[in-house]
């Protein structure tokens, strides 16, 4: 839980983990590596509605442009993670 005070009053938020989007982990495993840029080269153009996380970009299409953005978010070195 989170809690926030403002002028003497507290709200207190739940907030689920599986809810939180993690930029780039596209199959959610709390990294970003080959598995996600993967994914996104099996929806080469077709339409984001596809894959909306694969849009990285944000142009509608899912293109190799969002491949090549993704590659420079990798949390892993040469976009391998250690159980691969």
């Amino acid at each position: 839980m989170v809690g926030y005070e403002v002028s003497g009053s507290t709200s207190i938020y739940e907030i689920n983990a599986d809810d939180l989007f993690f930029a780039g982990d596209i199959d959610g495993d709390g990294d970003v590596d080959r598995d996600d840029v993967n994914i996104i080269k099996a929806h080469l153009r077709e339409p984001a509605g596809v894959c909306p996380k694969c849009d990285i970009d944000g142009d509608g299409v899912i293109t190799i442009l969002d491949s090549g953005k993704l590659v420079k978010m990798c949390t892993c070195p040469r976009c391998l993670c250690e159980c691969e």
